[in-house]
């Protein structure tokens, strides 16, 4: 339970803590960290837990809460982003496959790129994983 929540807390970007007000001696609230706490100075959850930093320079699969799917080379993160280089962002609206047969195809038959470089904000990251990980 604990390694979800911080992979939680390291995905989003997102602190967790105790607000101990009279109302409610120990409710746990969940918020947007401070400046302080976004730039690592005083929050250690806000740093990645070394569960993403493994995946810099892999391949990797960003399902969205939306109707992408991003497949391409995780080089770098910060509290906002995900950048893929050489990266293929597919529309699931433009095809009739499925995510999940789209992903084991991009496995499969190897990465098309059609963007050098991609943005992808983690608020809008369902699950990621490396493509090595994708059971084909």
């Amino acid at each position: 339970m604990y390694l979800a929540r911080s992979f939680r807390a390291a995905l989003f970007g997102i602190a967790v803590a105790k607000n101990f007000s009279k109302k409610s001696r120990s409710a746990t609230t969940v918020g947007t960290a401070s400046k302080n706490e976004q730039a690592g100075k005083t929050n250690s959850v806000m740093q990645d837990s070394g569960l993403l930093t493994q995946l810099i320079g892999r391949e990797v699969v960003f399902d969205s809460a939306n109707t992408f799917v991003y497949v391409g080379r995780l080089v770098d993160m910060d509290n906002s982003y995900f950048v893929l280089e050489d990266a293929d962002v597919h529309d699931l609206r433009d095809t009739t496959t499925t995510r999940e047969l789209y992903v084991v195809e991009a496995k499969r038959l190897g990465l098309h790129a059609n963007r050098q470089r991609v943005l992808v904000r983690r608020e809008e990251v369902a699950s990621l994983s490396a493509l090595d990980d994708v059971l084909a």
